[in-house]
């Protein structure tokens, strides 16, 4: 599925509104913002190591070519991969991966029902959602909880079926209600009604399982990431799936920018207090994890689970989206100084 300019800017152009003219953008366009953002560049490309390699060339090759168009071709090459559809997977002990390829879903057994993080498109819920709930044994009934990391269609589009066939209730913060609110969906279906309102800190405990709510805006204004408790086999975790991660860093308008850097600092400093070695995420292609999670279908008894990353591994995670995010900033920075604060006119360093 190839993400067009217009669908990227949909959630961010009441945002865009708001940019103030040219001149509040740094007045050095040129040398220093270049050179610093090669900086950036390196130091993203050191965070990532072997491990996230993929993610650093998608996310800073942005920065470093300008534009989206680059984000677009390696998300079409991974995306464009067989098994689209994607077998469903236990990661963790009672934690599934109901997902597909492109688009992530984790389904949570607890002793009181099951909670559901994301939901896909809009329309895929019957066709994939629930069939891969049932392939790992989780009756449809029991989604008692859909957390919706942020309010793009690809993640909150199966909420509503949820909500109206099994009651489920609906999470998401107040942002991205009120966003989803002023854009509504457009394909039937695809929205559900406001329900539970959560913010940074909040607990959603359902019977022996409790996740904590991070409050992470940036991709969306109000993105989520949820801290959880895992086990492999017995030996227990700590996880952030992280729900605000995205790969079109160059269409961030200014505003959005330092509140997305906080939020990378929020999850760099929980993720740190708490131990975290564990690392989730909604698009798992953009980070490989989805390559993880496959072999995870045929792992061997006493292999490591390779979605356990260690404390330093997710704190190398985490830098690279900082690292990559600051250069893309400084590119940012670059055009706007030329042509203007939306990215949408910036033709031809972004095409549809």
């Amino acid at each position: 599925m190839r993400i067009s300019l217009k669908t990227a800017l949909a959630a961010t152009a009441g945002v865009l509104a708001l940019i103030p003219l040219a001149q509040t953008f740094a007045q050095d366009s040129g040398a220093g913002l270049l050179a610093d953002l090669k900086q950036h560049s390196a130091a993203a490309h050191t965070a990532a190591g072997k491990d996230w390699t993929w993610m650093a060339n998608m996310m800073c090759q942005n920065a470093e070519f300008g534009g989206d168009v680059i984000g677009h071709f390696w998300a079409g090459q991974r995306m464009g991969d067989a098994d689209q559809d994607f077998e469903p997977v236990q990661v963790f002990d009672g934690v599934y991966y109901v997902g597909l390829r492109e688009i992530g879903a984790y389904a949570i057994k607890t002793s009181a029902g099951v909670i559901l993080i994301d939901s896909l498109l809009p329309g895929q819920a019957e066709p994939y959602l629930v069939p891969h709930l049932k392939k790992v044994g989780i009756d449809p009934s029991q989604v008692k909880y859909v957390i919706v990391t942020h309010g793009h269609a690809d993640h909150m589009g199966g909420a509503a079926y949820f909500q109206d066939k099994y009651k489920a209730k609906v999470a998401m913060t107040a942002p991205d209600w009120d966003m989803i609110e002023k854009a509504p969906a457009k394909e039937p279906g695809g929205q559900p009604k406001r329900d539970q309102v959560v913010k940074d800190g909040d607990k959603i405990t359902l019977g022996d399982r409790t996740l904590t709510i991070l409050f992470t805006p940036g991709h969306t204004p109000g993105s989520l990431s949820v801290l959880m408790d895992v086990k492999d086999k017995g030996a227990p975790h700590k996880a952030i799936l992280f729900g605000g991660a995205g790969w079109g860093l160059a269409l961030m308008p200014m505003p959005m920018r330092p509140i997305y850097a906080n939020s990378l600092n929020h999850l760099q400093e929980t993720a740190t207090a708490n131990h975290v070695d564990v690392e989730l995420d909604g698009h798992g292609f953009l980070t490989g994890s989805i390559l993880k999670i496959a072999q995870l279908r045929d792992r061997k008894a006493g292999a490591p689970n390779p979605l356990v990353i260690g404390e330093d591994g997710y704190k190398h995670y985490i830098d690279v989206f900082k690292e990559c995010h600051a250069a893309s900033t400084d590119r940012y920075q670059m055009l706007a100084a030329k042509y203007g604060p939306d990215p949408r006119k910036w033709q031809p360093q972004i095409v549809d």
